[in-house]
């Protein structure tokens, strides 16, 4: 087997992961100014071009923004926010449904991970978050009903372990959610303050995926997992 030297465009590549993950960690904080091209060509090791050329990368994914005469500073530290303005340039009423599909694959396939994969205490958090939803769905506030209800399904994504997952369902959120709004969608089928038909339409779906995780009964998640989106919309 022939082996061929490192092309610099990997050394590249080593840089600009490095700096991606000091600022997804907080290393450098949104609004910091980071260290000069030279002082981080010192610190990694490296030629100034390939930090030049990493922090080319960072602006254009939207990480960073480069400021002549003044320097480089953290622009976001979420991806799923660059990937939101990346998609907001191509998106369009027409691949609405192509979203939506990406988003229950990745969210479907996030619960299987979850039951797999979730701990004791991950099952606590995911049973407080669903008493936050009960309680907002009770009271009737439809912005804490939002609320709970997405932050009910990123715990889920996050049980999953996959990190690439939370972004990319945050992606697709931040795609759908200003179609579903202009359509009138959202809140559709949300309860008033006494309903309790609707609030076990809202709610019974979310306890039995809660419950599908805890007892890893994939079959009861997916049909409970079928039964949110019938709710959301996105069926």
């Amino acid at each position: 087997m022939n082996i061929q030297n490192i092309k610099k465009e990997k050394i590249t590549d080593q840089v600009f992961n490095t700096m991606k993950s000091m600022i997804l960690d907080g290393t450098w904080p949104v609004g910091e100014k980071i260290p000069s091209e030279a002082a981080l060509a010192a610190q990694f090791g490296v030629s100034k071009m390939s930090v030049h050329a990493a922090l080319q990368k960072m602006e254009a994914l939207g990480l960073v923004d480069i400021r002549v005469g003044s320097g480089t500073y953290v622009k976001t530290n979420s991806l799923a926010d660059c990937f939101a303005k990346l998609g907001q340039a191509v998106f369009t009423d027409h691949n609405v449904q192509q979203v939506a599909e990406l988003r229950r694959a990745i969210e479907l396939e996030a619960v299987y991970l979850a039951i797999d994969r979730r701990t004791e205490e991950q099952l606590e958090e995911l049973r407080a978050c669903y008493q936050q939803f009960l309680h907002a769905v009770r009271t009737g506030d439809m912005e804490e009903i939002k609320a709970t209800d997405l932050a009910f399904h990123r715990y889920v994504i996050r049980m999953a372990g996959n990190d690439l997952f939370e972004v990319l369902y945050d992606f697709c959120h931040s795609l759908l959610e200003p179609f579903f709004v202009a359509s009138g969608r959202i809140g559709e089928a949300l309860p008033g303050r006494e309903n309790i038909v609707d609030e076990q339409r809202m709610c019974d779906p979310h306890y039995q995926m809660l419950e599908a995780i805890e007892t890893r009964d994939r079959a009861k998640a997916e049909q409970a997992y079928q039964a949110v989106l019938s709710i959301s919309g996105l069926l």
